[in-house]
């Protein structure tokens, strides 16, 4: 099984298009692009909506690796709330784990 990058590219390589291509459809830089094959980023939610218009069988990889987006949603959680979660007076156990870089 391969990463959610790896089903990007090869969705985007299955439709035919270049980096470039699928960037200039979905708003942003070929090297967003770039970075999302090479499981450098993970695309924003809103990116990822757009993604999947384009590409619905990228669900499937969304399902499969929706831990790693949730480690990175947590981790931009804790730096927008300063090292908490988002959760008033939490004392969440799933949270506890989670150290913003």
């Amino acid at each position: 099984m391969g990463t959610f990058g790896t089903a990007v590219r090869s969705a985007r390589q299955r439709a035919g298009l270049s980096q470039g291509e699928l960037a200039a459809r979905l708003g942003v830089s070929q090297g967003t692009i770039s970075f999302w094959e090479r499981d450098i980023e993970l695309p924003t939610l809103d990116h990822l909506l757009k993604l999947l218009v384009q590409f619905p069988e990228l669900l499937d990889a969304v399902r499969t690796h929706n831990h790693e987006m949730l480690i990175q949603l947590r981790r931009i959680e804790r730096i927008v709330f300063n090292g908490q979660c988002a959760c008033r007076d939490c004392n969440c156990a799933a949270h506890s784990e989670m150290r913003a870089p």
